[in-house]
């Protein structure tokens, strides 16, 4: 897994806040390892997390000081994305990569309740690095 792109949508801290998020898993998924190679900003003191679930398809982290950001599947944590937004994550899909949503909540984190109040922060862009032996193994 590789992070080609951080689209920011806002004004927001967001690439600030996925290199925190990436930097304070503990157990990371190949997401939040993609997401190290962003530099890990100071400052940012992880109050509260909820790990990524496959059930879920999000994860969120509350930063004491610096808010709170989920991050996830569009669809579940931002359904109604405006149209430009939602044309992005469209495009990229066309072309074989996954975007997800960074979103900021105003609300506190309350075990695996979904956060109220979600922001569109930013996409993450993710692609997928083939290993060379990949092709000799589909075929």
């Amino acid at each position: 897994m590789r992070l080609p792109a951080v689209e920011l949508l806002d004004g927001t801290r967001a690439a600030e806040a996925l290199a925190a998020m990436a930097a304070a898993d503990p157990v990371p998924n190949s997401t939040m390892l993609a997401a190290r190679a962003l530099r890990a900003p100071r400052g940012w003191r992880l109050h509260r997390a909820v790990s990524f679930s496959s059930a879920r398809k999000w994860s969120a982290k509350d930063f004491a000081d610096t808010g709170r950001w989920l991050l996830g599947a569009p669809e579940v944590v931002l359904p109604r994305l405006a149209g430009r937004v939602a044309a992005r994550v469209s495009a990229h899909a066309a072309v074989g990569r996954r975007a997800l949503v960074l979103a900021r909540g105003a609300a506190p984190l309350r075990g695996d309740d979904l956060l109220s109040g979600l922001a569109a922060a930013a996409l993450v862009v993710l692609g997928e690095r083939l290993q060379p032996e990949a092709a000799r193994t589909v075929a």
